[in-house]
């Protein structure tokens, strides 16, 4: 706890000398990042660390599905305006930006495409239903500092970071700052994982400031998968920074370009200019378009090296998003999801593993209220309408060629 306590002196310390500063940058994840690895230069103690063998079950040509939990934090001011529309806005807009597709979004020629997907959980950690966002009353919510509150406010908040993206959208950050996070090699499954967003650069607006596309969601989102900005962590001279990406041409220190010109000045002393349009430099929305081939690839390197449980096909029905995907392999036989289940009960079976299912339902006195003798043609959930059950205790047999399995399920307010 001494140990904890001057870390956050010292954290504190150099908040406030960056404040002092007249540099006004809107993400601070370049910040934090250096901060943290002065304080633990090993990485966060329970992190997750390279997992060979998750990532040896990892194929990069999948589509990749990311649970997704947005906390909005709220203490009656204008944060109070954050929307579920406007929470759905922003998921569809991050995945416009990393799938290539939609209006305006990633059209960019020289632009790659990830094949990373982010979809609201529909079950908490606790098994029960839930639309992906939970709206809060907090104080943390006001002016958060990123350096001596950021993990009190997340300690009480947050959903395992190891099965959900956690996104907090809170009234104001410290210095008018818009939003950071972690890189995953220092913090991935721990409470310092997820997004911290300004209310303002949250969802997409027709009018106002120059983040109000949804981009700055987009931006830290890349960083949350391993992405630096295209200086690097620090601003320096040409060549001395990097940000691991020989397809984004080398800047020597921030700059902002603005709509509708959208300039983009000379790169170093490269012939190349800068690449403005890249979702990670400090462009205004509208002139963003771009991950670039590497980036992609950087990204991909990071979900499957330290994120690989979180896309993983057992996390998916865990946080009840396996309904999206039906071509994802599952890991192991058979999985029954969520307890207790409300509308629907799930479930999963890798049918080329144990053969076709057969699922029987019944209830503490033996009746069978559920039957269907063939209930698995091909990989995905299998819905089993329980709206009209009585709530209460019930036996799910499960039978195929190699297994007869029974779970025991709770349906209803349980």
């Amino acid at each position: 706890m001494r140990y904890f306590a001057v870390c956050l002196l010292a954290f504190y310390a150099s908040w406030s000398l960056y404040a002092q500063s007249s540099v006004a940058e809107p993400c601070f994840t370049d910040k934090v990042t250096q901060h943290l690895r002065e304080v633990y230069p090993d990485g966060v103690p329970g992190r997750n660390l390279p997992n060979a063998e998750l990532a040896a079950k990892t194929e990069i040509d999948l589509t990749y599905y990311v649970p997704v939990v947005v906390h909005v934090l709220q203490a009656g001011g204008r944060e109070t305006l954050v929307t579920p529309a406007e929470i759905e806005r922003q998921i569809a807009v991050m995945n416009e930006g990393f799938g290539r597709y939609g209006v305006g979004s990633n059209t960019n020629p020289a632009s790659g495409k990830s094949n990373i997907r982010f979809v609201l959980a529909k079950t908490d950690p606790d098994g029960l239903p839930t639309p992906g966002y939970e709206f809060l009353l907090s104080t943390y919510t006001v002016n958060l500092n990123p350096l001596t509150q950021d993990t009190f406010m997340k300690r009480i908040t947050t959903w395992d970071p190891k099965h959900y993206l956690n996104i907090w959208v809170v009234r104001s950050i410290s210095s008018g700052l818009e939003g950071y996070t972690y890189l995953p090699q220092d913090v991935a499954g721990t409470v310092w994982d997820g997004l911290i967003i300004d209310h303002e650069s949250f969802g997409v607006f027709p009018m106002g400031s120059a983040t109000t596309l949804g981009y700055t969601t987009t931006h830290e989102a890349a960083h949350y998968f391993g992405l630096y900005h295209p200086w690097g962590l620090t601003e320096d001279e040409c060549g001395n920074t990097t940000d691991y990406c020989d397809d984004t041409p080398p800047v020597e220190k921030i700059y902002f370009s603005q709509v509708p010109n959208c300039f983009a000045p000379f790169s170093c002393d490269s012939p190349l200019t800068r690449q403005v349009a890249n979702y990670m430099d400090y462009s205004d929305d509208g002139c963003q378009n771009m991950f670039t081939q590497c980036q992609v690839d950087l990204m991909l390197h990071a979900l499957i090296t330290y994120r690989a449980e979180l896309v993983s096909s057992e996390n998916m029905l865990r946080t009840g998003i396996a309904y999206v995907l039906d071509t994802v392999p599952a890991t192991d036989s058979v999985y029954v999801y969520p307890v207790p289940a409300g509308a629907n009960l799930f479930v999963n079976v890798d049918f080329q593993s144990v053969g076709p299912a057969r699922l029987e339902l019944t209830d503490m006195t033996g009746r069978i209220v559920f039957r269907d003798p063939q209930a698995s043609f091909g990989r995905g959930p299998i819905a089993i309408d329980v709206t009209q059950m009585s709530q209460g205790s019930y036996v799910l047999r499960i039978t195929t060629d190699k297994v007869d399995l029974r779970r025991r399920v709770n349906i209803g307010g349980f």
